[in-house]
């Protein structure tokens, strides 16, 4: 908190979940953002069930994101976005573009990103935006 940094509660269950909420609801000088991780072999399956408990359970005020792991990547982020809740994409987690396409760039994963987004009403962040939804100080 000194030094400015904002905290990233990953979690990859819903007990993890739980003490996140609670951790962020105090955090200062910003709450953090919460962070639930799908689809992980001993971890909560990637499940549309699964997304709404979370952002029951994430604290007024608290960014939250939700990122899926393989194939179920995408159709996580469309109910994400639905939700109120921030995407991410990228080759470290998602390794289609479509069913059964292997994804050979990023760019071309952030590119569909990009278009679920747009489609739900929900544009990308700039730089200087997601540092505000954060709370990082420029």
């Amino acid at each position: 908190a000194d030094r400015g940094i904002v905290p990233e509660y990953e979690c990859f269950d819903m007990g993890m979940a739980v003490t996140a909420a609670e951790l962020s609801a105090t955090a200062r000088p910003a709450p953090g953002m919460m962070h639930l991780v799908l689809g992980v072999i001993g971890g909560a399956p990637a499940r549309v069930e699964m997304i709404a408990v979370f952002a029951r359970l994430v604290p007024a005020g608290v960014p939250w994101m939700v990122t899926a792991i393989g194939r179920h990547n995408f159709p996580m982020m469309a109910v994400t976005l639905a939700l109120g809740g921030h995407i991410r994409t990228g080759l470290e987690d998602v390794v289609y573009v479509e069913p059964g396409e292997y994804a050979q760039t990023n760019a071309q994963l952030v590119r569909r990103a990009r278009a679920l987004c747009e489609a739900a009403g929900r544009p990308v962040a700039s730089p200087s935006q997601a540092r505000e939804i954060l709370g990082i100080d420029a």
